[in-house]
């Protein structure tokens, strides 16, 4: 067993043996170890007893990594394995290490140190600063630059966490800790650095140049939320600094021969930039008396360097300067002048709109990440994008004068395309000169909202880009096309109906082009389009989002030939999955509705294929979402017009899905899990001459039981949506097979943790709603004794919301007594006491219209037919009133205004959420169909006051009357004074 550093060490060279039996007995011997205490630091030790074996003490670094990432956070329900004495340890052993290992562990050691302080810094590493600072302060008095980088390394990943945050105490205080312990030590280091370089060289100048990198990255995260008084007061100093190194040219760190890769001199500005920015843009009368000097040298290097890809993150990071600035009205005197507008228009703006040689090469060999750059948005800001939002930040402060400015740049990029043999770089920078100009306002999902009145661009469409898109020659000048497609995608919203179905038609064509990128972003283009909206909210029907553009019928005669090229492309040999086509496919299928059900046989011939196809080899999280997706919008479009299909989608869908849940392709499993239970609700009732549930799915219920499915998070949510749909559709065979025991064994695993505690009460909710009160009333008492014991543990909103709602399901449809009594045997007058600190409290944070019913139904009943517990004392009543006060609190809360655009952005985002490692990616086309598990007690208003009338007739009732006028507030009086009159009961009257 590995459980000395020698042992681990031999594990460790043996995973990297040829041989497999080797190498897997060699990683199950370091799992076996993981688990005793102590192998943290055990592999710690390894690091250093072996520092001098390169491969060894890597591999115990990432051994090392590994093992903090998945046991450092020990989450509800798990065995801590590191003990507090090791957790205290950890840390100040990582700086140890820091000061003796090569640059591959260390930099290792610095990222599991950054997943440590994730979560534990400063309040659970009380050493670690002291430590880090006392290791700094030594290693700048013998001038050890390895090791003051190699620290300064560790500080920049522990305070990252403080860029990008919002100011508030659980921010702010650590960020205060740091500063006062840390802001002191790291002027003198950058002090110490500074002073040294002048006279440095060679490899000793590049460690100085990477600890001002550092030094900088630092000072940034430390000045996000506030610039503290020592900062101040040694501002002066900082910025000269800065600025010494924004003008710094050291030949020694200037590589002329390479090109790509930015060097130690170029990293270094960069990081100034970024600092230069964050002052320019949050403290900027702090920056204000060294604007103008900054100001001259950005405008000195973005005249001056050259378009080599290794300038480019210094060139974004410097016109962004720009366009933080360029705005500010206390600068507006540096910008308002049209010659400094038409220079910035002329040096920086089109120089960066047009397209490089590099550029050229990634369109046509690295196609994925030219789209990425390009329409998506990667980490890094291109070039064209930061040229593009410079112009729109111009325009806020002198829109007339850039718009003016433009065109003339314009007409002369057009002239120019027009003229020269390779002319198309500068129409595409054009296009893109237009769309930057034009666009004021916009959000990737919903598109452009707002524009720039002054750009004509009705003109520039029927003049520069439907010339492009009507070419029959898909695949001349692919860069255009392109950008053609680009413009019309991102005007969608400006264009009318008509031109939509026009430019559908016009953009078809492109899928067959073939250049990737030019069909790509017409799938894309063609995608965007069919998401328009047009009218207000509410025209489809109350409440609902505005319709969309393009109707069934208008896109039904493009389906065919849009169907044929996508799918054509999806299955030729050696296709990349390209997640903008099956999104193409998924967002037809959804527009068309019932209108596709013409098309389902080669539509389903299809997507099975190519299920079959990514089950064998799961690689691309999006794509993957998209197709099931795809599958089920079609399941739900074709059985809401023909619900008995469901039984074809099931031949046609199991043997991929048996295949999904043999080889146990854990990618998958959700997807296949939410599918099973979409088609088991869209299924037909059943007629009793033929079973409920096929073969398919009683045989595969007791393998989804099993504990191993239910340990993986992932599964849980989907397998809860799966048996929700078994029990709802046939009950009885969940009895009748003897598995309701099991079911229940699931809810209370489920319900013992927050993060599968939604899960657990769906499930018991199927129950309650679907099992008759026969079969399931004995099992009630032990529900509530779980429910209430796990509620000591777990006091928080969301847990008293699902209680609620169970006891209130329980009161509905088994009775107020089985409710009461159930919980009464728990503990005596329980039932009280949780009326009054949940229910009354909690009742109006209910979500959810069947929550709510549920809710306002079931405690309707427990409060109106049990008066001898409720209306017996005066403390009881006063909680009873309460209590009816909170059930017509659920009554009066304002509609939520929100909702209507939330459900337009439910499909637009569907990208959002399609991490399928551990994580649950909902299909959201196969969301499960609310059902009323209570209806025969009508509409819930009148259910209440019949209610109440009812009570007050019966013995112990006739107080009621009395109790609404004397305890209830009067907001509430007329509001239940309104539902009686509008029901036509009145209070002390049978009904």
């Amino acid at each position: 067993m590995a459980n000395s550093p020698d042992a681990v060490a031999e594990c460790l060279r043996a995973t990297q043996s040829p041989d497999f039996a080797t190498r897997t007995g060699a990683e199950e011997a370091l799992a076996a170890a993981a688990a005793a205490p102590g192998f943290t630091m055990l592999v710690l030790g390894v690091v250093d007893a072996y520092h001098a074996d390169v491969s060894v003490a890597q591999g115990a670094s990432l051994l090392f990594k590994n093992h903090v990432k998945k046991h450092w956070v020990v989450e509800e329900g798990e065995t801590d394995i590191i003990s507090p004495a090791e957790r205290e340890k950890i840390t100040t052993s990582i700086i140890e290490l820091m000061c003796t290992s090569s640059k591959q562990v260390q930099r290792v050691l610095t990222e599991a140190l950054a997943i440590i302080c994730s979560t534990d810094f400063p309040d659970g590493t009380p050493g670690l600063l002291p430590e880090l600072v006392g290791r700094l302060d030594a290693a700048s008095k013998e001038g050890n630059i390895h090791v003051i980088n190699a620290l300064l390394e560790l500080a920049n990943s522990i305070f990252k966490r403080f860029r990008n945050t919002i100011d508030d105490d659980s921010v702010r205080a650590p960020l205060l800790y740091v500063v006062e312990n840390f802001a002191q030590p790291l002027l003198e280091v950058f002090a110490v650095v500074s002073g040294q370089v002048e006279a440095a060289s060679g490899e000793m100048l590049v460690e100085l140049a990477t600890s001002l990198r550092l030094v900088c990255n630092i000072f940034y995260s430390l000045t996000w939320i506030e610039v503290c008084d020592l900062f101040v007061e040694q501002l002066e100093t900082l910025m000269g600094e800065f600025l010494k190194y924004l003008e710094w040219n050291n030949p020694e760190l200037v590589d002329d021969t390479e090109t790509d890769e930015p060097g130690p001199q170029e990293m270094l500005q960069t990081a100034v930039m970024e600092v230069v920015n964050l002052f320019a843009e949050k403290w900027d009368e702090d920056f204000e008396p060294y604007f103008q000097a900054f100001i001259q040298q950005v405008w000195t290097m973005l005249t001056t360097l050259s378009t080599a890809p290794k300038y480019d993150r210094l060139v974004t990071t410097a016109i962004k300067f720009l366009s933080s600035v360029v705005g500010k009205k206390m600068h507006e005197d540096v910008f308002k002048d049209p010659g400094t507008l038409h220079t910035i228009m002329d040096k920086i703006v089109v120089p960066n709109l047009i397209l490089r040689e590099t550029d050229e090469e990634l369109f046509e060999d690295n196609p994925v990440e030219y789209i990425r750059r390009d329409i998506e948005g990667s980490d890094n800001d291109t070039r064209r994008r930061c040229a593009a939002d410079l112009v729109r930040e111009m325009c806020k402060p002198f829109q007339e004068d850039v718009t003016a400015l433009s065109k003339e740049f314009l007409d002369k990029l057009l002239a120019d395309a027009a003229a020269a043999a390779d002319g198309w770089k500068s129409k595409d920078a054009a296009i893109a000169l237009v769309i930057a100009l034009t666009v004021r306002s916009a959000t990737r999902a919903r598109g452009v909202s707002e524009i720039n009145e002054l750009v004509p661009i009705g003109e520039i469409y029927e003049a520069q880009i439907l010339p492009e898109l009507e070419g029959a020659n898909v695949d001349e000048n692919p860069v255009v096309k392109a950008a053609a497609i680009k413009f019309v995608s991102t005007f969608r919203n400006q264009l009318p109906k008509e031109l939509l179905m026009t430019l559908i038609g016009y953009i078809g064509p492109f899928l067959g082009s073939s250049h990737y990128v030019v069909h790509t972003y017409a799938a894309a283009a063609i995608e965007r389009m069919l998401t328009v909206r047009v009218g207000v909210a509410g025209a489809g029907g109350a409440g609902g989002p505005r319709p969309l553009a393009v109707t069934p019928d208008d896109l039904e005669p493009y389906v065919e030939p849009l169907m044929t090229s996508l799918f054509a492309l999806m299955n030729a040999p050696d296709y990349p999955e390209n997640d903008y086509l099956m999104k193409c496919v998924m967002r037809i299928v959804n527009v068309c509705k019932t209108k596709v059900t013409p098309h389902i046989g080669p539509v389903l011939e299809s997507l099975t294929a190519v299920l079959k196809r990514v089950c064998a080899n799961p690689s691309q999280p999006h794509f993957n979402h998209f197709l099931f997706e795809t599958v089920a919008v079609l399941v739900r479009n074709v059985c809401a017009e023909n619900p008995a299909s469901a039984a074809d989608f099931e031949a046609n869908l199991f043997p991929v899905f048996q295949g999904v849940l043999e080889a146990d392709v854990l990618e998958f499993l959700p997807y296949v899990f939410q599918l099973m239970a979409q088609l088991l609700d869209v299924a037909p009732p059943s007629d009793g001459a033929a079973p409920a549930l096929s073969e398919a799915y009683t045989s595969l219920f007791a393998p989804l039981l099993t504990a191993e499915n239910w340990s993986r998070r992932g599964n849980v949510p989907a397998l809860a949506r799966l048996i929700r749909s078994y029990v709802r559709r046939d009950a009885s065979f969940v009895v009748s097979s003897g598995s309701l025991v099991p079911v229940l064994g699931i809810f209370q695993k489920l319900v013992s943790s927050r993060f599968t505690e939604d899960s657990s009460f769906a499930i018991l909710h199927a129950l309650l709603a679907n099992v008759t009160a026969e079969v399931m009333s004995p099992y009630v008492g032990e529900v509530m004794r779980i429910l209430f014991l796990r509620s000591q543990s777990n006091d928080t909103t969301k847990f008293h919301r699902h209680m609620i709602t169970s006891i209130g399901l329980v009161a509905a449809r088994y009775g107020p007594d089985v409710a009461v009594g159930c919980i009464e045997a728990v503990q005596a007058n329980l039932t009280i006491m949780f009326t009054r600190d949940v229910f009354c409290p909690n009742a109006n944070k209910v979500l959810g219209t069947i929550e709510r019913r549920i809710t306002q139904v079931g405690w309707t009943r427990v409060l109106c037919e049990t008066p001898a517990l409720f209306l017996a004392d005066d403390a009881s009543i006063r909680v009873w009133s309460d209590a009816v006060v909170a059930i017509v609190q659920t009554f009066e809360v304002a509609e939520d205004d929100t909702v209507s655009k939330e459900e337009e952005d439910a499909e637009l985002a569907l990208e959002e959420n399609t991490e399928y490692t551990a994580q649950f990616a909902q299909l959201a086309f196969a969301a499960e169909a609310e059902q009323d598990p209570v209806p025969e007690f009508g509409e819930a208003r009148e259910f209440l006051v019949r209610s109440l009338a009812e009570l007050s007739t019966k013995p112990g009732g006739d107080s009621v009357k009395s109790v609404i006028e004397s305890l209830f507030p009067p907001e509430a009086q007329v509001a239940l004074q309104k539902y009686f009159s509008v029901c036509g009961v009145t209070l002390g009257h049978p009904v």
